[in-house]
């Protein structure tokens, strides 16, 4: 059970397998996939084909710098350069942009060619498109409290331009034991510490959420033919019921939406889509009411849970009302708090706009963390395999060294 407290303490070391695994994995793997796609769809004549593949490896190499800061990127997937170099996280983000506009350039929406093998969208071309749309309103987002004039400008290019309003997945196959979801077959194979946070969890019950027995499974423990009340592990001190011999059977656990039965990765999510356009629209960035596009978030979010619309109507007149007459602060609290709830299948997105601008505020670091009084941790560090195998690696900094965007 030591999993609980090493997590709470943010023990974060440069052999962790956790984001060993999130590194390695996406230069060795769909990087290098996508590399390859995207020079087939040239050698095909299939542009459409190269557009969607770089428009996915922007997507990566963002989540890397939001996750890393200083990356692999200019030299990055080039066979010829077995060290390359480490970008800065501006100047990668930088370059995504013109890149993300060269192939928004290169579609064509009437093609007769199919994008074969197209997952997420079924080769719909004007589905990608939005994709690239909402992309770059995430990217300028991203920089809101680090260059609010460039933010700012780069959001307001986009004002009229179609965003995605749709959940954009890769599913899981439960039907195909190896194409469950990576942290199911996890659960199969080990004891995983498959326990759900207070923090998230006592919002939702305090809040009336439907959305938390969707999200989360009830305790089993100790008979599963009763139904037991959530009990969700104190984050500050970890496990709080029976004491360090409790079953994780006694506790709520990550439900069928999270890891099995209709669980899927979202490159975006429509609820994230209609969250970014809130918020760009409080900030006076984009057109639109912002508490239209909340009211609209928080619905997209309970029509990806399986929830009916009145019931998110309900949620957000009840529970979670926008607040008109507050100030711009609370606002945007409101705005990102039902954003952080709505994120639950995207962890380091939920994460990553926390970084940004703090909120929701009611979350505190644990008192058992190693960083100072009163810090988050804001970065991963360079992993120990490429500080072994990669002379231009990065020397460790401390985790709660904000990344470049974070001011």
């Amino acid at each position: 059970m030591a999993g609980f407290s090493q997590r709470d303490q943010y023990v974060v070391n440069p052999s962790d397998n956790g984001y060993q695994r999130d590194f390695t994995g996406l230069y060795s793997g769909p990087l290098q996939d996508l590399q390859y796609t995207s020079q087939a769809g040239v050698d095909l004549g299939n542009d459409n084909v190269s557009a969607v593949a770089e428009f996915v490896k922007a997507y990566q190499f963002q989540m890397l710098v939001d996750m890393f800061d200083r990356v692999p990127y200019s030299e990055a997937l080039n066979v010829e350069i077995p060290e390359p170099k480490y970008d800065d996280g501006s100047a990668i983000y930088g370059d995504l942009i013109p890149k993300i506009n060269a192939a928004m350039d290169l579609v064509s929406t009437n093609s007769p060619i199919p994008v074969n093998g197209d997952i997420v969208f079924g080769g719909d071309m004007r589905l990608w498109l939005a994709f690239a749309n909402t992309l770059k309103l995430k990217i300028y987002m991203r920089q809101s409290e680090v260059n609010p004039s460039a933010a700012q400008t780069g959001v307001s290019s986009l004002d009229g331009e179609l965003f995605l309003t749709r959940d954009a997945n890769v599913p899981f196959n439960q039907a195909n034991p190896t194409n469950r979801h990576p942290a199911e077959i996890n659960d199969f194979n080990t004891q995983s510490f498959n326990a759900a946070s207070g923090t998230i969890g006592n919002y939702m019950l305090n809040n009336n959420d439907p959305r938390v027995n969707v999200y989360f499974r009830r305790p089993i423990e100790p008979d599963p033919t009763q139904t037991y009340p959530h009990q969700f592990v104190d984050q500050a001190t970890g496990q709080t019921l029976g004491g360090t011999t409790a079953g994780l059977g006694y506790y709520t656990a990550r439900g069928h939406f999270l890891i099995g039965t209709g669980s899927a990765f979202p490159y975006f999510s429509a609820a994230e889509s209609k969250f970014l356009q809130a918020e760009g629209a409080l900030r006076g960035w984009l057109s639109g009411s912002a508490q239209t596009f909340y009211e609209q978030g928080i619905t997209a979010s309970f029509a990806t849970a399986g929830l009916s619309e009145a019931q998110a109507t309900t949620y957000f007149t009840d529970e979670a009302p926008y607040p008109t007459a507050g100030t711009f602060d609370q606002q945007l609290e409101a705005i990102m708090t039902e954003k952080w709830v709505a994120l639950v299948r995207q962890p380091i997105e939920m994460w990553n706009e926390f970084k940004r601008l703090g909120y929701p505020s009611f979350i505190q670091p644990s008192p058992i963390s190693l960083l100072p009084a009163g810090e988050f941790p804001k970065r991963f560090p360079p992993i120990q395999r490429e500080t072994e195998l990669n002379p231009n690696t990065p020397a460790v900094v401390p985790l709660n060294t904000p990344v470049w965007w974070d001011n």
